[in-house]
């Protein structure tokens, strides 16, 4: 059903801008549509797209204290520096997405190569349930109602997270660090940071606590805790229909799988680009810094999957203005898995590692409003580090504009390097 619904989409898109040619005229001052080139990027995966640029790069697997597997990707080295001698960064994506986020742009645009090559090690994380992260230790992927598909973005703050970190601490300490990483999280994955680092008792573990006491700097591109005051429509659409919920009771627990888009998107965005520009706009936000040839590689890989229960815990955050645990629907409930006969909310004012936030003037999700109320709720913490408006910035800028790494990345490096010693 998603996927007609975007098919219908970019046709109703595709035939407005095929409406103007009448008799090959040209009307309202539009070009014909042209067909672009197809980039040779497309249908690249993490490591393929990675070692087209002339990097290197490792595969990790990092198991969860409760049992997910999840892939993680690292680009060690440029081969001018010794490990030891390179700062840690994780880099994590946002919803529906994967680390090939980090990537997708040339050399001198992406975060993930403009950090290996300024001389950090750069660790890819991926959240459970996205193309990298489809594996269990005993739980299966394939059965409708399993269990594998279990979780929301509270298990990616309370398990995924410092599974991740304490990893990459470990190994890193084995080739001569001192286990200090920093952490650069995309939209769903600045939510869940901000979940892990202002959760309180009964709910801290003692894998928690040794995984935010290894973070010293969590920068925050697109940050998002509350999505009440968002400007999406589409958004705001499926919050309010059915579709999730009716997914979720009818077993449809996996919500937008690798493969399930990505397969034919490629080819509709280089036919028709602006259809495309149109789509991912209304969703995310106007843009200016998107170079519209790019997206047909974008959408090659995205959307990498995610649970419908972690949808449906991001819709009861469009609906009420909330930053809180999933909402199990009944007093009995949430009784059963919290102790409480409502979710225990987040405490931002608990905030325990220093953050720096950039957020995006033209962001429909992360909307300046909910922004605001982050600032406000997290600064009696003490660690709001540095915060700061990108002007033009829609939500997919941070990881997809060509010219972020002018607007956001060359202000991230010298951040890690302050903090990260």
């Amino acid at each position: 059903l998603v996927v007609n619904i975007i098919v219908l989409v970019v046709i109703f898109f595709q035939n407005q801008i095929l409406s103007i040619h009448m008799d090959g005229a040209v009307q309202s001052g539009l070009s014909p549509i042209t067909p672009i080139d197809k980039d040779p990027d497309v249908h690249l995966d993490m490591t393929e797209i990675v070692q087209s640029k002339g990097f290197p790069i490792e595969e990790h697997f990092v198991t969860t204290s409760d049992g997910y597997v999840l892939t993680m990707f690292r680009i060690p080295t440029d081969g001018n520096l010794k490990r030891a001698s390179r700062t840690p960064v994780i880099l994590q994506h946002g919803l529906l997405d994967s680390s090939f986020t980090w990537v997708n742009n040339l050399e001198h645009e992406s975060l993930g190569f403009i950090l290996a090559s300024s001389g950090f090690d750069v660790w890819f994380g991926n959240n459970r349930g996205n193309k990298y992260g489809r594996n269990h230790t005993s739980l299966d992927p394939e059965k409708r109602f399993g269990g594998f598909w279990e979780f929301t973005w509270d298990e990616m703050a309370m398990f995924d997270m410092p599974a991740m970190v304490n990893y990459v601490a470990a190994k890193t300490i084995s080739e001569g660090r001192n286990g200090q990483v920093g952490w650069v999280g995309h939209s769903e994955g600045t939510i869940q940071m901000f979940a892990a680092a202002s959760t309180t008792p009964p709910f801290v573990s003692e894998e928690l606590t040794k995984a935010l006491n290894k973070v010293s700097l969590f920068v925050a591109l697109a940050p998002v805790a509350y999505v009440s005051n968002h400007r999406s429509k589409l958004l705001n659409a499926l919050a309010y229909s059915p579709l999730l919920q009716t997914l979720y009771d009818k077993g449809k627990r996996e919500f937008m799988p690798d493969g399930s888009i990505d397969t034919f998107a490629p080819e509709i965005c280089r036919m028709v680009d602006k259809a495309c520009d149109f789509f991912l706009m209304a969703i995310a936000g106007p843009t200016v810094n998107i170079n519209s040839s790019r997206i047909q590689v974008y959408v090659s890989q995205t959307p990498a999957g995610t649970s419908t229960k972690n949808l449906l815990h991001w819709t009861q955050g469009v609906k009420y203005p909330v930053f809180q645990r999933f909402d199990f629907g009944s007093s009995a409930a949430n009784f059963a898995h919290y102790g409480s006969f409502a979710p225990p909310s987040y405490n931002l004012s608990q905030l325990s590692v220093p953050t720096a936030l950039f957020y995006g003037s033209h962001d429909y999700l992360a909307d300046e409003e909910d922004v605001n109320k982050i600032i406000a709720e997290a600064g009696p913490s003490g660690n709001l580090v540095h915060v700061e408006e990108v002007d033009s910035f829609a939500h997919l800028d941070f990881t997809w504009a060509v010219d972020a790494n002018v607007k956001v990345y060359n202000k991230i490096i010298p951040l890690l390097k302050q903090y990260i010693k």
